[in-house]
């Protein structure tokens, strides 16, 4: 058991696969890296520069903004330690704007996926972490489920799905099947909905129908140079558990 929930743990700390984006060292980064923007569907191309001028802001648009261009900076760089700073500087804007206006569903879905991110590359921090990014999700899900192609739910999916179970943390596969279902029911054909969806039935007993869910969802992955990689591992644990229990 104690080796389960480690492993758990560990993996934990990927959990913004159903955003996240890997790209290459931000000194080396003299164009926009277009790969970033293929993974994550949501970052738009910034400068360090531009996220502490505009992080000096106090309307909201702006400080959206800052915290959209600090979750860019954040998939960048080798160093860890500064993504998960910029990630956690991008949150903290995002918690300000969800404070002063707590119907912004932007604010809430950068505050959670933020967090996901800081812990993702904060493994330390990853467990006091968790409880935010649900509440944050949550929150967003009341407001806007389908922002970013059901983001929220797929978020909440791949905490569930990855989280050490109770009473360590919150992971719970039959919690994780409910979130992958109501992003499919939102987003059926987005690829990141259906190999989360596929993974949490595969976790949940359901073979049959999770391995054929993914042969299908594989099928029709755009080229893999444009998937995120974290996706990519996913993609071929499932297919090795597949293979187990045919």
């Amino acid at each position: 058991m104690e080796k389960i929930q480690m492993k758990k743990i560990l993996l934990l700390v990927a959990l913004p696969l159903l955003l996240c984006a890997c790209g290459q060292s931000e000194e080396k980064t003299k164009q926009p890296d277009l790969r970033v923007n293929v993974y994550s569907d949501y970052w738009q191309y910034c400068t360090q520069e531009q996220a502490q001028e505009m992080t000096k802001a106090t309307d909201a648009e702006t400080m959206l903004k800052a915290a959209n261009c600090w979750g860019y900076l954040a998939h960048q760089g080798e160093d860890k330690l500064d993504r998960y700073e910029r990630a956690i500087n991008g949150r903290d804007l995002a918690l300000k704007v969800a404070e002063a206006e707590p119907d912004n569903a932007d604010a809430h879905y950068l505050a959670a996926y933020l967090n996901g991110l800081g812990a993702k590359n904060n493994p330390w921090e990853a467990l006091g972490l968790v409880k935010l990014l649900e509440k944050e999700a949550l929150r967003t899900i009341e407001l806007d489920p389908t922002l970013n192609k059901a983001g929220p739910h797929r978020m909440l999916g791949s905490l569930y799905l990855k989280a050490p179970g109770s009473p360590v943390s919150v992971g719970d596969y039959e919690k994780s099947l409910e979130q992958f279902e109501k992003a499919m029911a939102i987003a059926p054909d987005y690829y990141k909905n259906r190999i989360g969806y596929a993974q949490s039935l595969v976790a949940n007993d359901k073979f049959d129908k999770g391995c054929a869910e993914l042969e299908a969802v594989v099928k029709d992955l755009p080229p893999e140079d444009q998937v995120d990689p974290d996706l990519l591992e996913d993609i071929t644990l499932v297919k090795e558990q597949c293979a187990a229990n045919k």
